[in-house]
């Protein structure tokens, strides 16, 4: 990753963060901007994270290497969220990778400077909270729905939440992992939803042919979402 020396840029992106409302102290002056290219390495599993990372605009993929050499992948993660909100809260080796998906900005702190600053801010600490306890019932209903809903459901849902306007670039492979379905099975859903005119393949990934359909296809595991959030 690189540094950028942009202040109109880090501002903004601060700005549409929210960061000013998430800590109780000016954190404006300690903010670094970073850049990651895609499928670069924003943490390192095994490595001690320096950073907080919020990731401010982009994609990027959380996954973790098993003892038998397989990697799995774990979440999809969209902006804006933490990164490395674990490390600081239990301080120690970084027990997941998170890589871009695509060109990522984020906004950094440098914990040497402000660990103990971050641990004592209760505005802080309660919205870190309501995100971690937010990732878990999402998390628990993910798991639920894997039993509850057809694939075409639920990867319609998948579908909505990745897309970055009209265009669908997610990967078959990072889908699969995510959703916990074979590849095959995958694959045959997507084609399927060609077939349906519900999606476009383009050269990269493909357009929301159809977003009424798809709309409608998600609206029930969306509707448990929403539920699990209340």
């Amino acid at each position: 990753m690189k540094q950028l020396q942009d202040s109109q840029l880090l501002c903004r992106l601060a700005e549409q963060a929210a960061i000013a409302e998430t800590f109780s102290f000016p954190v404006l002056p300690l903010l670094t901007l970073w850049q990651a290219e895609p499928r670069e390495e924003i943490l390192r599993q095994g490595e001690r994270p320096d950073r907080l990372y919020c990731l401010a605009r982009g994609w990027a993929k959380l996954s973790q290497t098993l003892a038998n050499g397989r990697v799995v992948t774990l979440d999809l993660l969209r902006a804006p969220c933490f990164l490395g909100e674990m490390e600081l809260l239990r301080p120690g080796r970084a027990a997941i990778s998170v890589r871009a998906m695509e060109r990522c900005w984020l906004l950094a702190l440098d914990l040497s400077r402000c660990r103990g600053q971050l641990l004592a801010d209760p505005v802080f600490l309660r919205r870190l909270c309501e995100t971690l306890a937010r990732k878990e019932r999402l998390r628990a209903r993910a798991l639920a729905q894997t039993q509850a809903y057809p694939l075409a459901n639920r990867l319609a849902l998948f579908i909505l939440r990745m897309a970055q306007g009209e265009r669908y670039l997610v990967r078959n492979i990072d889908a699969c992992q995510s959703l916990g379905v074979s590849y095959r099975h995958l694959q045959q859903t997507m084609s399927d939803f060609v077939a349906g005119g519900l999606l476009q393949k383009r050269e990269r990934g493909y357009r929301l042919a159809d977003r009424a359909a798809l709309q409608a296809l998600a609206a029930e595991p969306a509707a448990d979402c929403e539920e699990a959030l209340l």
